[in-house]
């Protein structure tokens, strides 16, 4: 009887550290649940602001004005971070008028040594919020209807070249290059024109166009900046010698002062010398015979050579 009683306290006690588990465990869970569900409410929240934000994007870039203020803007951003500065290598909205026309480029940059180039913020959005979700998606989705969509975004791409081609801006500037800058201010306008129409690269360029995005444009204009820092450098280095000549030839005319005043000090200090010994000879022998004779009994002392 005694070992069965020790058997049923070792199983109750079993039974109780179980128990204790088994609570333990459904409440971690119950934990786990909770912090779940907080954070798929979170997730919720934050798609749900996303979708928001995403709308009210889509609808002001639909307005063709926002879109290309976003176009400027992008370019403004990317000058600046290569390093130009404004009224000085860039120039924004200039308004240039021809004998035929007057145009307006968005920007115009004026390299080292004194040309310009014109670019030009392009933003053609149109094919690509005119799907059904209401904002652009990737084109890497199969189906007709993307193909459609694409081939319409590359067919305004290249009514873009075509326009700018047809204004030939770089007419209206002297020594200006040959060619104006197409600026797209997102790098997958130009990828996903080029996925349905390969050939507009040869094509822009055959009417003297050159299609930039963001970092095709920031090389661009990083090389440019280089460009003016070799000619700050150059024009430094001019001033520098230029004041180095200017300083020699200060040296030497002073040299020339020092040299003449010597000599007149020198001068001056013979003929000191020669009042001097005149003096000792002439007068002062009379004075001490003078004073010999009781006229005076104060000495006058000789002044110094």
């Amino acid at each position: 009887p005694s070992g069965r009683s020790v058997e049923s306290e070792l199983v109750a006690a079993s039974l109780t550290e179980l128990a204790r588990r088994v609570d333990t465990v459904a409440k971690a869970q119950a934990d786990s649940q909770m912090q779940l569900s907080e954070q798929l409410r979170a997730v919720a929240a934050g798609n749900a602001a996303l979708l928001r934000d995403t709308s009210r994007l889509a609808e002001a870039l639909n307005h063709t004005g926002q879109r290309g203020r976003w176009g400027e803007v992008q370019l403004r951003r990317i000058v600046e971070v290569a390093g130009l500065t404004r009224g000085v290598h860039f120039t924004e909205q200039l308004r240039v008028v021809g004998e035929d026309s007057t145009i307006k480029p968005d920007m115009v940059v004026t390299l080292s040594d004194d040309r310009s180039i014109v670019i030009d913020a392009k933003v053609p959005l149109d094919a690509l919020l005119s799907q059904p979700s209401g904002a652009p998606e990737s084109f890497a989705s199969s189906g007709p209807s993307a193909a459609e969509v694409a081939a319409r975004h590359a067919s305004a791409v290249g009514a873009h070249i075509d326009q700018l081609a047809s204004k030939g801006y770089w007419r209206q500037f002297t020594n200006a290059p040959e060619f104006v800058v197409l600026f797209l201010p997102a790098e997958s306008l130009l990828g996903q024109a080029l996925s349905s129409d390969p050939g507009l690269l040869e094509r822009a360029f055959s009417r003297n166009v050159v299609l930039a995005t963001p970092t095709t444009l920031l090389a661009l204009l990083r090389t440019i900046s280089l460009g003016w820092r070799d000619r700050d450098v150059a024009e430094n280095a001019a001033a520098i010698h230029e004041s180095g000549r200017e300083l020699h030839d200060r040296l030497r005319a002073m040299t020339g002062h020092l040299v003449k005043l010597g000599s007149s000090l020198g001068a001056a200090a013979d003929n000191y010398n020669r009042l001097v010994g005149s003096y000792e000879a002439r007068v002062l022998v009379s004075a001490r015979r003078m004073a010999d004779l009781g006229v005076s009994q104060e000495p006058i002392e000789s002044p110094q050579q």
